[in-house]
């Protein structure tokens, strides 16, 4: 089973999308998170909330809010400018609690 529970700050305010059939909202956004050793860099990951979620995130949560995250990772490829692709790491939630 892949559940993740995850602290961490909102730092790009979560903005609303649809599914290609305008049907589903997906609201999207970037947290940070504490590192694991003194002097890292935090962490920063992709966070996804679907459906009713989508839209209760993007009412109640700003950029700079606290949250507690639980939801499934999973990973995305992208497409870099440079010409190859990029793996990154994201969370799709499926609880929210400041």
């Amino acid at each position: 089973m892949n559940n993740c529970i995850l602290m961490a700050e909102i730092v790009q305010a979560p903005q609303l999308r649809y599914t290609a059939d305008n049907q589903t909202p997906i609201a999207e956004f970037v947290v940070k998170f504490a590192p694991l050793r003194e002097g890292d860099a935090p962490g920063q990951l992709k966070v996804l909330g679907w459906g009713n979620l989508a839209t209760e995130i993007q009412e109640r949560y700003r950029e700079g809010d606290r949250v507690l995250l639980e939801g499934r990772l999973g990973m995305s490829t992208v497409e870099r400018p440079e010409g190859f692709k990029e793996k990154r790491a994201e969370m799709t939630v499926q609880r929210v609690n400041p």
